[in-house]
């Protein structure tokens, strides 16, 4: 059987003073037990109810199983039995391989006359299927003992009153509860009639306030989750979403028919307080909090609803409960949740305490309204007990003061992100207004413009149409020009033809010999000779200074004065051919005596055909030869033919 932890609501009230004197209790009671006393009762002389003035008894309840002697047996799936006699039948263990599908209790105690045939409620606060017998009276049956063959086992805690009558001084009652599978949770009490319909009020009320509290929180976060998702760039918007969702979920587990949900109430409350975290340290610090704890409680989340662990954490309007079996891992996971509520309740206190001093608006704001919220459900319970409501179910003066300290953490943040958004649609729109009178604006110059261009386009057009009739006018006397100027230079290019050699008689003497000549302008500049003398055959190219007819007068020149020193003069050695070349031109255009520079660059090449040499000079023209398909260069002097250099 496992062992229950009860996280209690606000509603259980217990004062500081009350703790300090049960605790002095505690000390005097330890010596008598210590001695072997018995402290088992197996008498009700009367029911203990609600005091009315301070000093009277505190109890409520009997608990049975605290204050009865039990013959208790486990059954197993296996058909086994334990069997234990104990006064603290919560505390009993079985063992790892024995899976208890039923337990049966047994305990007979008397009862004083006064209370006979008086109406008394019982409560149970179970999960699974439960009957319950008084003196063989059925008087609770739940689950599988439903004789209706329709009805499942109920998978959600059952926490009632039912009314019942002592028709005997001898009691004999007897409990068969039927666990669920890997939880296991049932608590009975008997109490007066009087203070259970308290309690059934109580819990109405409960409820009534958890309901509207978890759909409260939950249009909060349901609308500021679609603002973060037209709008991602806010990630605080997201953070508040998460917060009001997930304490929503922790609220509303009463209400929703899933197991899932029920059974992890607590841990809604703990991911929603992170979410709080994150939401505040984005808004009072701008700074984004480290995810590293949120993925831890989802790691725990998952882990402890994996079958194989016997830990159950649930909820009802009264809080939340947490039971798990003997094992190690299962106590580490109830203690790691303990410590992580512990550590987001500090976190959330570290970031309210950032942010006083803070001269922003939202931090102000979120800053003192939640901190007076904090501040009022610290001191709730105080509040009550000195006005002398704790414990009254008939008072909502409790219920309206929590409803108003948990409804000003998402008004809180509602308020500032509100006005932050409000802000930004107020700057927006001023935005869209100063650009629309931009807009209209360059729309008047635009027009302007138009107007003006329009006119211009037509005193442009008036003058190109003019320009156009020039334009025509030149383009036909240019062409006239053009074509007189081409007729002349073709004239030219056929006198400039004629004095250079005869290409059949070059490929006559040298057959694999090629010619590359293409003039710029019809004319060149460009030019070549040939010449066979004294068994030397003679390749001459010459570049002349300029382009075009100047260039041409100049090729002339240069070929009517290496025919004159080749085929007149007999020189057929290269360097002579270019140093009397250089004279030559030199004294035709009087350029020791004048400023002109006009020249040519040449490159000679003589062939020994009988020998088989090459003999080669050049100014300022380098020859390339091509041997064993290797490219050799011989360079040139750097001094062009003519020109004073």
């Amino acid at each position: 059987m496992n062992i229950k932890l009860t996280i209690l609501s606000s509603k259980l009230k217990i004062s500081f003073r009350k703790i300090v004197l049960s605790f002095l209790l505690l000390i005097l009671w330890f010596p008598l037990i210590a001695l072997g006393q018995d402290n088992t009762i197996d008498y009700i002389g009367r029911l203990p109810k609600k005091p009315l003035k301070p000093g009277q008894d505190t109890v409520r309840t009997i608990d049975l199983f605290d204050r009865f002697k039990w013959e208790v047996t486990f059954i197993s799936d296996k058909g086994k039995q334990l069997h234990y006699q104990s006064t603290k039948c919560d505390t009993l263990e079985t063992p790892d391989d024995f899976k208890v599908v039923k337990e049966i209790y047994h305990a007979n105690f008397k009862i004083d006359s006064s209370l006979i045939n008086k109406i008394n409620s019982l409560h149970y606060d179970t999960k699974g299927s439960i009957k319950i017998s008084i003196n063989k009276k059925v008087i609770v049956q739940t689950g599988e003992y439903v004789k209706d063959k329709n009805n499942k086992l109920h998978n959600f805690y059952l926490n009632k009153y039912i009314d019942f009558v002592f028709s005997d001084t001898l009691q004999f009652v007897e409990i068969i509860y039927s666990p669920l599978p890997n939880e296991s949770r049932f608590e009975i009490s008997i109490c007066q009639y009087d203070y259970a319909k308290g309690r059934i009020e109580s819990k109405k009320i409960s409820e009534q306030f958890s309901f509207a509290k978890g759909f409260y929180y939950l249009a909060f976060g349901l609308i500021f989750l679609l603002i973060f998702l037209f709008y991602n760039l806010k990630k605080e918007n997201l953070y508040f979403a998460g917060f009001c969702i997930m304490a929503s979920f922790s609220s509303l587990v009463d209400f929703l028919e899933i197991d899932f949900l029920r059974s992890n109430g607590l841990l809604f409350l703990i991911v929603s307080l992170e979410f709080l975290s994150l939401f505040l340290s984005k808004m009072l610090l701008n700074k984004e909090k480290s995810k590293i704890p949120l993925v831890i409680i989802l790691i725990i989340s998952i882990l402890i609803n994996l079958p194989f662990f016997r830990l159950n954490i649930s909820s009802n309007s009264n809080g939340f409960h947490i039971s798990a079996g003997g094992s190690g891992e299962n106590w580490f996971f109830i203690i790691s949740l303990i410590l992580l509520m512990i550590y987001v309740c500090f976190s959330n206190l570290y970031y309210l305490l950032q942010g006083f001093g803070q001269k922003r608006w939202e931090a102000k704001v979120i800053v003192y309204i939640c901190s007076g919220a904090t501040l009022l459900l610290i001191a709730l319970p105080f509040i009550l007990t000195a006005l002398d409501e704790y414990g009254n179910s008939e008072s909502k003066i409790g219920t309206y003061l929590l409803f108003i300290a948990l409804a000003i953490y998402p008004i809180s943040g509602a308020i500032v992100l509100g006005r932050r958004n409000g802000l930004d649609q107020k700057k927006l729109v001023e935005q869209i207004n100063s650009i629309k009178k931009l807009s209209d604006e360059n729309l008047e110059k635009e027009l302007e413009k138009k107007q003006i261009l329009e006119k211009q386009n037509q005193e442009l057009e008036q003058k190109v149409n003019e320009r156009t009739r020039e334009v025509l006018f030149q383009k036909d006397e240019l062409e006239i020009k053009s074509k007189s100027i081409t007729d002349n230079l073709n004239y030219a290019q056929r006198i400039q033809s004629a004095i250079l050699p005869d290409i059949n008689l070059i490929y006559k003497t040298l057959e694999d010999s090629f010619i590359i000549y293409y003039p710029k302008d019809i004319v060149s500049g460009d030019f070549y000779a040939f010449a066979e003398k004294n068994n030397r055959v003679l390749i001459i190219a010459g570049d002349c200074t300029g382009h075009g007819v100047s260039g041409a007068f100049m090729s002339m020149i240069g070929v009517s004065l290496l025919n004159q020193l080749i085929n007149e003069g007999g020189v057929v050695e290269p360097d002579l051919i270019l140093n009397q070349l250089n004279s030559s031109i030199i004294d035709t255009f009087r350029q020791s005596v004048s400023e002109s520079n006009d020249g040519m660059d040449v490159s000679v090449c003589s062939f020994d055909l009988e020998k088989g040499l090459l003999h080669y000079a050049g100014a300022n023209r380098p020859l390339w030869l091509v041997r064993d398909n290797a490219l050799i260069t011989f360079n040139p002097d750097k001094f062009p033919i003519g020109g004073l250099q």
